[in-house]
């Protein structure tokens, strides 16, 4: 065993690592409970996997073996053969609870943010936004002209207004975002501008700029 680990009770490194390079299938197995909304349908009660997939219209097989990872890590729990009932991390993926969390589970799975995480690399070789590269405009520029993605961004925006500012960053300077209220850290770091005001679809925005 490896000096590191003994005595820990820790995976050894290499399957520490493995756990972190693989940690996109969970975020995206959440992701998917999100948009299908599985947080809703549990609320009152242990559903069936059965239940759950003619709902969602999905392969009962495979939503299965999605509620089953989830579970594994706290996001829903099987109380019986095939059941999965709520837990607290699951209850945050509800539509309308209350410390919801949805729009933003949904905007960080969303095509933008998959795209742009993909081109990691370029921005580390280059200290260029990736989201310029990839979509080869601005990202305001790009949500004016995207109504539906601009929806998504809004509606991600809105439920960070949900969490703590112990749990995001140190309060600083908090800035109108959308209708939410988000910390500068946190949006300098992901944007990396600084800040504006735009009208997006009669909206008004306090945005990074060039």
């Amino acid at each position: 065993m490896s000096p590191q680990t003994e005595g820990t009770g820790a995976p050894p490194p290499a399957v520490q690592v493995l756990q972190l390079a693989s940690g996109y299938w969970l975020s995206r197995a959440v992701y998917v409970a999100a948009q299908l909304g599985i947080a809703d349908l549990v609320k009152d009660g242990a559903r069936s996997t059965n239940e759950l997939a003619a709902a969602t219209q999905t392969d009962r097989g495979a939503l299965y073996r999605l509620l089953r990872a989830l579970a594994s890590v706290g996001v829903f729990a099987e109380s019986g053969a095939r059941e999965f009932v709520q837990t607290p991390l699951s209850e945050t993926l509800r539509r309308d609870a209350s410390g919801s969390i949805r729009g933003m589970v949904l905007f960080l799975g969303d095509h933008l943010h998959w795209s742009i995480y993909e081109h990691l690399l370029y921005s580390v070789q280059t200290g260029k936004p990736g989201f310029d590269h990839v979509l080869g405009q601005e990202p305001f520029q790009y949500l004016s002209q995207h109504p539906e993605d601009a929806r998504v961004f809004d509606e991600g925006m809105t439920s960070l207004s949900s969490i703590s500012s112990d749990a995001v960053a140190e309060p600083t300077t908090s800035l109108a975002f959308g209708r939410s209220w988000i910390w500068e850290e946190v949006t300098e770091h992901y944007w990396q501008r600084s800040w504006a005001n735009i009208q997006i679809s009669g909206e008004s925005y306090s945005i990074p700029s060039t």
